[in-house]
């Protein structure tokens, strides 16, 4: 199998990042140009940018050396000498580079969120199932810090290498890894239902039906790079390449900012107020 060196994973991971930020500025322009305010979801959406930015400067910090390791480890070009050091600032490295990631994810659904929001709030039946999913979301975010916090025990010891490396199997890693994915993926499949199904109930052209409905099956990739991400991590794990899933990470947080600038570069939302009542579960 062959794998990316350093310089193009460092390369590909930057560019996915200017990329992703690119677009989010230009929803901004764009938004601005428009309507001269700027909405909660864009700036929500800058949010995100910006911690995917803090993400992927962590992630330069933390990763490449080990990734070069781990390539070198199974026969490719590297540098065998330069195993990860496991000190206090890496660690501290390590935990803020998951917090960036976590929270530029589920900004990104709150964005989304607050788009849905503006489209269909005329509803009842939607603004029930909106609260009810913005309970799940609020309530997947905290679980999941939460998780991420006591892998090592107490939240206390989350710094602590010689607890977490006691407390840190296997199955407690793959364990983390599907508890994260499926709370992650259900989010996403509701993002993806609720507005289909309000699309139902909607008085407007076919044509617009299906321009909405394809903007709002975008969120459908996310759910895609998070499965992908989840099962390669745990795999790479379980086989002891731990760093050889480096892109996958940087790949899942770039693609949900641009899938969320993406509704400000077409005319999608560009259609009057329609008196909705929609079929929802």
């Amino acid at each position: 199998m062959s794998y990316l060196s350093i310089t193009s994973l460092v390369a590909l991971v930057w560019l996915l990042t200017s990329i992703a930020c690119t677009l989010t500025i230009g929803r901004f322009a764009i938004y601005w140009n428009r309507k001269k305010i700027i909405g909660p979801e864009i700036i929500l959406n800058g949010i995100a940018s910006v911690l995917l930015v803090g993400f992927t400067a962590t992630w330069q910090v933390l990763v490449p050396k080990a990734y070069e390791a781990a390539i070198s480890r199974l026969g490719h070009s590297g540098n065998p000498s330069t195993p990860r050091h496991d000190s206090l600032a890496t660690r501290q490295v390590d935990l803020t580079n998951a917090l960036f990631f976590w929270l530029c994810i589920y900004l990104v659904k709150a964005s989304f969120l607050i788009l849905y929001w503006n489209l269909f709030h005329v509803s009842t039946r939607f603004r029930i199932a909106w609260v009810a999913v913005v309970i799940y979301a609020s309530l997947g975010l905290i679980v999941t810090i939460a998780f991420r916090l006591t892998a090592c025990g107490s939240p206390g010891d989350v710094l602590n290498a010689e607890k977490c490396e006691k407390e840190k199997t296997a199955m407690v890693f793959v364990k983390a890894q599907v508890t994260w994915s499926v709370i992650d993926g259900v989010g996403d499949i509701l993002l993806v239902l609720i507005p289909l199904i309000m699309l139902r109930g909607t008085l407007m052209p076919l044509s617009t039906k299906i321009q909405l409905g394809l903007l709002f099956g975008l969120v459908s990739i996310n759910l895609a790079t998070n499965v992908l991400r989840a099962l390669y991590t745990i795999n790479t794990y379980l086989t002891d390449h731990k760093f050889l899933n480096a892109l996958w990470p940087v790949l899942q947080c770039s693609t949900a900012v641009m899938i969320c600038a993406l509704p400000s570069y077409g005319r999608f939302l560009h259609f009057r107020k329609y008196h909705t009542e929609p079929v929802l579960m």
